[in-house]
C-alpha cells in the first residue's frame, strides 16, 4: 500500500508524505487544521481492504537528544555479560543519517573507554531489523565521527582511556522503529609473543611487549625454546606454532581471569614441540592440536571447558589430531564444553597408544553426556588407564561407531560408563558405579587398532551394576574372552551372564570360588581355546550337541550333551577334582568283551557333574573327555557310569558307545547327576586276598588270611606242604562269606604241624572257580631229634629217615 498525506482543500492539496511502508510519521503539523490521506495500491489491478488509525506519537525517550545520553557498562571481555535495553519509538532527528535515509528517530549512549579499542553489538532488535549506530569522540554540540556502521557489530579503535564516547542508534529508514540490547565489549589485549631464543619463562625480556603474561595476557610461540621451572605462569589463551615448550616443574593456568567466552579461553597447538614432564597444567577452556608433538609423562593436564571464568563454547574440549604422547601422568577430563558433550576427540593420522598414565573423565557439573570420540578418522586411540568419575548428572557414551581400547586397566570409580561400540580391556576392569554396553567386551589387547591376546592377570571386579541395556537382561552384551596368562580371567563378581554371543579364543574363566562360580552363557559359544574353572551355565532350546568348556586350574575337561528333542531350558556343568569314591562298585556291563566295572580300575581325576532347574522328560548321551587318562587306547573297554551325588551309588544305566581317543560316551540317559569313567576288566576269581600269615603258637600253628572283597565264594581250604615245590595237601577247611565288599579275617590251626611247613589257601567259588593264596611257611624250634619218617616201607636195601633236630651238629 501506498500512503499520501495532504494539506489544504479538496482542489488544492499540498503533499506532506507519501509513503510505502505502512507506518507514517508526520511532524509540522498545525493544530485544528484538517489534513486528507490518500491510499491506493502500489501495483495495478490490487484491490486491498485495510484499517485506518491515526494516533499521536508516544513522547520521545529521555535519550531522544546527545544531552540525555544513557551510559553504557563496559564489558571487560569479548562476551556480553551486561547489557543496555534501548527503544527508538517515539524518539526525533537529531542530526542527518551518516548512511541510509533514516535517522529520524535516533536515540544516544555513552560509555567510558577502558581500552583503546572496543567492540559495539546491537543485540535481539525487535521492529525493523535494519539498523545504523554511529560512535563519536567530543562533546554534545561539538561531535567528531569515528565510526558508521550498517551490521550490528563494529569495533573502534584509537581510542583514549578514561574519555568518554558516545553511541548514536537508529533505523535504516524513515518511518519506522525498533527496540533493541546494547553491548560495549573489551577486545583481549595484543598477544605476549615470546622472543627470547632460549630461555625462561619468568623473565620479562624474554616476551614482546615486555613483560611476563599475565591471566589477561594471550601467548604466542613460534620459535625458540621456553622453559618451565618451578614457577606459577598463567595467561589468557596459548598458541603455539613451532619452538618448543618444556613444562618441567611448577604450574601453567590458563583461562583463569579475563574473557569469558570460549574465543579467549584456548590452548592452541598447531605445530611445534610441548614437553609435560612434571608441571600442573589448568586450562579452563579447550585444547585443540591440529600438528605437532605432544609428550606427556608426568605431572597433571586438566582441562575443564566448565572452569573458573565461564563455559568453552567450542565443539570438543579435548581435539587431538597431531601426534599426542602420554607414557605417564593424569590427563583430567571433568566436564564437557557448552556446545558439545565431547571430552576428548581423536582424528589423528596414526593408531595411536597411551602408554602409560591415567585419563580421567568426569567430576564437573555439566549436564551434558560426555562423549568418547576415539575414531574419528580412519585411526584408532587406545587409553592406558581409564577411569570413570561422572556425577549423577552426566552418562558417559561413545558417540562414534568404533571401538576404543584400554591397555592396562578400566575403572569406573562413580557414575556410568555407557556404549554402544566394543571396548577392548587388556588388564583389570573395576566397577564401582554403571558399566552398560550393549555391544561386546574383549578382554583381549587392542595395539595400534587391532586386537590380540592379552598376556596379564585379569579380574572383573566391584560392587557396581555390570548390564546390556539399560533395562538389564544380563551382565554383557556379548563377551569376547582372549587371554594367555597362566592366571587367566577372574570374575569377581556373582553370576556373571552373557545374553548372546560368549567367544572363547584363549584363556581360562575363575570365579570367587570355583565351586559356586557360575557363568551363564544364554546364547551361543564360539570356541577356540581355553575354558571355565567352575560352573557354565547354558541356556538349550533345541535337540543335538551342546558342548560344555569347563576344567580345573590345570586341565581342560569339557562335557557334552546330546538331546534327542527340545529340552527347552537351563543346564549347568563342572568338573569336580578329587577321588570320586566307589560307593556301587562293582557293576557289571551287559555288553563288552570286559564287562566287569571294579573300584579298582576307577578313573580318580574327578567327576562331571550336571543339573538344571527346568529341563524335565528327555533323552540324551553324554561325552566327556577324560583328559590325561591312561585308558587311552583301550576306549571299547572304557565306561561312563553315573550316580545321583557324592552320597550316591554309581550304576549304568543306558548304553555304553565306543568313544574315540579319551572321549567316552554312554546314550540313553535321564535326569541329570554326575559322572566319571571306570575302565572294563574280565569278570574276577571270587576272592581278592589282601594278606595271609602263619606264626607257630605252642605246639600248633596258626594261619591267618583277609579278604578285601568275595563274590560267591563257598570255603576256603587250607593247605599244607614240607616243602613249597612239593605237593600241598588239603589239611582242613572254613566255609566263605559267599558275597562281601568289606574286608574280612579268617584263621585256621594246625594242630599237627610240621618242622618246616608250608601252607596256602585255596578259596572255591560256588561254581567251581577256584584262586590260590601266595605261599606262607613256618619253621619251628625243636629241642631234641625225632624220626619223623622212614621210606620207603617195605624196603630191601635202602631206608631214608627225615630227622626234626634243633641241632644238627649233635646227631652227627
Amino acid at each position: 500500500m501506498v500512503t499520501e498525506v495532504f494539506s489544504g482543500s479538496c482542489g488544492s492539496l499540498t503533499q506532506l508524505v507519501c509513503s510505502d511502508p505502512d507506518i507514517t510519521s508526520l511532524t509540522g503539523l498545525t493544530i485544528g487544521d484538517t489534513y486528507y490521506f490518500r491510499c491506493y495500491s502500489k501495483a495495478d489491478g490490487l484491490r486491498n481492504t485495510f484499517n485506518l488509525c491515526v494516533t499521536a506519537p508516544p513522547p520521545p525517550p529521555s535519550n531522544d537528544e546527545c544531552s540525555g545520553a544513557i551510559n553504557l557498562t563496559v564489558n571487560p571481555a569479548t562476551t556480553c555479560t551486561t547489557v543496555t535495553n534501548g527503544s527508538t519509538s517515539g524518539a526525533t532527528q537529531s542530526q542527518s543519517a551518516c548512511l541510509g535515509s533514516g535517522a529520524d528517530d535516533d536515540v544516544w549512549f555513552s560509555f567510558v573507554a577502558t581500552s583503546t579499542s572496543h567492540l559495539i553489538d546491537l543485540l535481539n532488535v525487535s521492529g525493523s531489523t535494519d539498523m545504523l549506530h554511529q560512535v563519536f569522540s567530543g562533546t554534545c554540540g561539538s561531535l567528531t565521527s569515528l565510526t558508521c556502521s550498517d551490521p550490528n557489530s563494529s569495533t573502534t579503535s584509537g581510542l583514549t582511556i578514561g574519555s568518554t564516547y558516545y553511541v548514536r542508534v537508529h533505523t535504516y529508514y524513515t518511518g519506522s522503529s525498533a527496540s533493541f540490547d546494547i553491548c560495549v565489549k573489551t577486545p583481549p589485549p595484543p598477544p605476549k609473543t615470546w622472543v627470547g631464543g632460549t630461555g625462561d619463562w619468568g623473565v620479562a625480556a624474554n616476551w614482546s611487549p615486555s613483560g611476563v603474561p599475565t591471566c589477561t595476557d594471550s601467548v604466542n610461540i613460534n620459535t625458540g625454546t621456553i622453559t618451565l621451572n618451578g614457577a606459577n605462569a598463567e595467561c589468557r589463551g596459548f598458541i603455539i606454532s613451532s619452538g618448543t615448550l618444556n613444562l618441567n616443574s611448577g604450574s601453567l593456568t590458563i583461562g583463569v581471569c579475563g574473557a569469558t567466552d570460549g574465543g579467549s579461553k584456548y590452548f592452541v597447538q598447531s605445530g611445534g614441540t610441548i614437553n609435560l614432564s612434571g608441571a600442573t597444567v589448568t586450562l579452563n577452556g579447550g585444547f585443540t592440536q591440529s600438528a605437532g608433538t605432544f609428550t606427556f609423562s608426568s605431572g597433571t593436564f586438566t582441562i575443564d571447558p566448565n572452569g573458573t571464568a565461564g563455559v568453552y563454547s567450542n565443539t570438543n574440549s579435548c581435539n587431538i589430531a597431531g601426534t599426542f604422547n602420554m607414557s605417564g601422568g593424569n590427563l583430567i577430563l571433568p566436564d564437557a564444553s557448552s556446545s558439545s558433550g565431547t571430552v576428548i576427540y581423536y582424528n589423528g593420522t596414526t593408531n595411536r597408544n597411551f602408554t602409560g598414565g591415567t585419563v580421567s573423565i568426569g567430576g564437573g557439573n555439566s549436564s551434558n553426556t560426555l562423549n568418547i570420540n576415539t575414531y574419528v578418522g580412519s585411526y584408532r586411540l587406545a587409553f592406558y588407564n581409564l577411569e570413570i568419575n561422572t556425577s549423577t548428572n552426566n552418562t558417559y557414551a561413545n558417540s562414534s561407531s568404533w571401538s576404543f581400547g584400554v591397555l592396562n586397566n578400566l575403572n569406573i570409580a562413580s557414575g556410568e560408563l555407557r556404549t554402544s561400540v566394543a571396548i577392548y580391556v587388556n588388564g583389570n576392569l573395576n566397577n564401582d558405579g554403571i558399566f552398560t554396553n550393549s555391544s561386546t567386551l574383549y578382554l583381549a589387547n587392542f595395539t595400534s587398532g587391532s586386537a590380540t591376546a592379552s598376556t596379564l592377570a585379569q579380574e572383573i571386579s566391584g560392587g557396581g551394576i555390570y548390564r546390556n541395556s539399560t533395562t538389564k537382561t544380563a551382565e554383557f552384551t556379548t563377551l569376547n574372552i582372549n587371554n594367555t596368562n597362566t592366571s587367566g580371567v577372574t570374575f569377581n563378581i556373582s553370576d556373571p551372564s552373557v545374553s548372546g554371543t560368549l567367544t572363547l579364543t584363549a584363556g581360562k574363566i575363575f570365579g570367587q570360588s570355583s565351586n559356586q562360580f557360575v557363568l551363564w552363557a544364554k546364547s551361543s559359544i564360539i570356541y577356540t581355546n581355553g575354558w571355565v574353572v567352575g560352573k557354565l551355565k547354558r541356556t538349550i532350546s533345541s535337540s543335538g550337541a551342546t558342548v560344555f568348556y569347563i576344567g580345573t586350574a590345570s586341565t581342560y575337561y569339557p562335557v557334552t550333551t546330546n538331546f534327542t528333542s527340545n529340552p527347552a531350558g537351563t543346564l549347568t556343568a563342572s568338573f569336580e577334582a578329587g577321588a570320586p569314591g566307589s560307593t556301587g562298585l562293582p557293576l557289571t556291563e551287559v555288553s563288552g568283551t570286559n564287562p566287569y566295572l571294579s573300584a579298582d580300575s576307577l578313573w580318580s581325576a574327578g567327576v562331571w557333574r550336571l543339573t538344571t532347574a527346568d529341563i524335565t522328560s528327555t533323552t540324551y548321551s553324554i561325552s566327556v573327555t577324560a583328559t590325561g587318562s591312561s585308558q587311552n587306547g583301550n576306549n571299547a573297554n572304557v565306561r561312563v557310569i553315573k550316580r545321583a551325588d557324592n552320597g550316591s551309588s554309581w550304576d549304568n544305566p543306558g548304553t555304553h558307545v565306543n568313544g574315540s581317543g579319551i572321549v567316552y560316551s554312554r546314550s540313553g540317559l535321564s535326569g541329570f547327576s554326575e559322572f566319571t569313567i571306570v575302565r572294563g576288566a574280565l569278570l574276577p576269581l571270587p576272592l581278592e586276598l589282601t594278606s595271609i600269615n602263619a606264626k607257630s603258637i605252642n605246639k600248633s600253628n596258626k594261619i591267618t588270611w583277609t579278604t578285601a572283597n568275595e563274590k560267591n565264594t563257598a570255603w576256603h581250604q587250607i593247605e599244607r606242604a614240607n616243602d613249597e615245590l612239593a605237593e600241598f595237601k588239603p589239611i582242613g577247611k572254613i566255609a566263605a562269606a559267599g558275597n562281601s565288599l568289606s574286608s574280612l579275617d579268617y584263621s585256621f590251626m594246625d594242630e599237627n604241624p610240621l618242622f618246616m611247613s608250608y601252607y596256602r589257601v585255596r578259596t572255591i567259588d560256588l561254581d567251581g572257580k577256584e584262586s590260590i593264596s601266595p605261599v606262607v611257611s613256618v619253621e619251628r624250634a625243636v629241642e631234641r631229634f625225632s624220626i619223623e619218617k622212614l621210606y620207603p616201607n617195605p624196603t630191601n636195601n635202602l631206608l631214608n629217615i627225615d630227622i626234626q633236630s634243633l641241632n644238627l651238629k649233635s646227631l652227627l
